[in-house]
């Protein structure tokens, strides 16, 4: 579960993409209970004045409790409400009607996220979902699963381009997808366990284990989802987040294991050519997200600078 964003919300001015210079944000919203800790999984804003945020308040015993965040005003004041389930993503049409990703299930919100449903026969192990209107959506996740709903989420169905995607479905997920218009992607991976544990157990091992590339994936429609197209190639890192743009513009994100030289890299990409080149590493920044402005030149990448060498530890 992806829980880099931060527990404090900013709001800042766009920037042309790659550009750094000039920055500025402001806090917006800072947890102030002294006895527990807030983590948040997602945060979406369908307008520029409505936002909502999901994720969890852990108190000083360990117990989690799900809880989202609301603003009406563009950030200025947040609104805390508990929640049934704790919520992994988000994604809305307009500020009313969206869907949440729990860890049981799909919710449903028409309402701004005030009240939530769940929807009866929404599939598990889901990371993300998008729906193209209220009826149409794709649900992805674990297991090598994608799924369809033609019916707001009432029944799903498996996407059939799939059973032609190698790998073995225990190790692959699919954890990103992105639409800018008919043009659709939706990428995933697959990543065998290997042997000595995670990185943060034994930094040693950094030194003498082999880079292993793995397979990557990219599902890719240009009809608003009617047909399919798979693509694999071999990657030493993982494509986990997606931006695209209707003015046929995109950025897409790798993340590298921690014995990889460059933790993150950027790709701009032209949806038109289906061309992309890198925009943006650095050794010393690991990116976590890539957002474009429909409608705009402006981009922003977010991250953190990593101490020591492993990146992303507990």
């Amino acid at each position: 579960m992806n829980r880099l964003i931060p527990a404090l919300l900013l709001a800042g001015a766009a920037l042309h993409f790659p550009c750094f210079a000039e920055q500025r944000f402001d806090i917006q919203y800072r947890y102030r209970e002294m006895d527990s800790t807030l983590s948040l999984n997602d945060l979406r804003f369908p307008d520029a004045q409505h936002g909502i945020a999901c994720g969890v308040t852990t108190d000083r015993r360990g117990k989690d409790h799900p809880i989202s965040l609301l603003t009406a005003d563009g950030g200025a004041h947040w609104t805390e409400q508990p929640l049934k389930e704790e919520g992994i993503a988000l994604f809305f049409l307009d500020p009313s009607v969206g869907w949440m990703v729990g860890e049981k299930g799909i919710w449903f919100t028409e309402d701004g996220a005030k009240t939530w449903s769940k929807l009866r026969n929404s599939p598990a192990d889901i990371l993300r979902v998008w729906f193209l209107d209220r009826q149409h959506g794709y649900a992805a996740g674990l297991k090598k699963r994608v799924f369809q709903t033609s019916d707001g989420g009432e029944t799903w169905s498996l996407l059939p381009i799939v059973q032609e995607v190698q790998g073995d479905p225990n190790y692959t997920t699919f954890g990103e997808i992105a639409f800018a218009g008919n043009n659709g992607i939706i990428s995933g991976w697959n990543v065998p366990p290997e042997k000595g544990g995670p990185d943060w157990m034994d930094t040693e091992q950094l030194k003498t284990r082999p880079l292993v590339p793995h397979l990557s994936i990219l599902l890719e429609t240009t009809n608003g989802g009617k047909t399919w197209k798979p693509n694999e190639a071999s990657l030493f890192g993982q494509i986990t987040q997606i931006s695209m743009t209707p003015q046929g513009t995109g950025l897409g994100l790798i993340e590298f294991k921690d014995e990889f030289e460059y933790p993150s890299e950027v790709y701009r990409i032209d949806l038109h050519t289906g061309k992309s080149q890198r925009a943006y590493r650095e050794k010393n920044r690991a990116i976590t997200d890539v957002r474009l402005f429909p409608g705009s030149t402006g981009g922003l990448i977010a991250g953190f600078e990593p101490i020591g060498p492993i990146r992303r530890s507990p």
